[in-house]
């Protein structure tokens, strides 16, 4: 399946199309959607390090490890 010029409509289609991600090498990819809600402090939250990218950094981001 090409995702190309495909509306993703829900997270259940994105998982789908990274699914069928393979490479010329034999690369294939699973995906799983892991609803789990991961509760951290707001002090956790304010060491997280995220760089936006010039380009639309609303939706193209860098999100780093907590530094201890």
């Amino acid at each position: 399946m090409n995702w190309k010029a495909k509306p993703l409509i829900n997270i259940q289609f994105v998982t789908d199309l990274i699914s069928f991600t393979t490479t010329s090498k034999g690369l294939k990819v699973k995906a799983k959607l892991d609803e789990t809600l991961y509760e951290i402090s707001e002090e956790e939250f304010e060491k997280i390090s995220v760089v936006r990218d010039d380009f639309h950094g609303e939706w193209n981001y860098i999100i780093s490890p907590i530094k201890k």
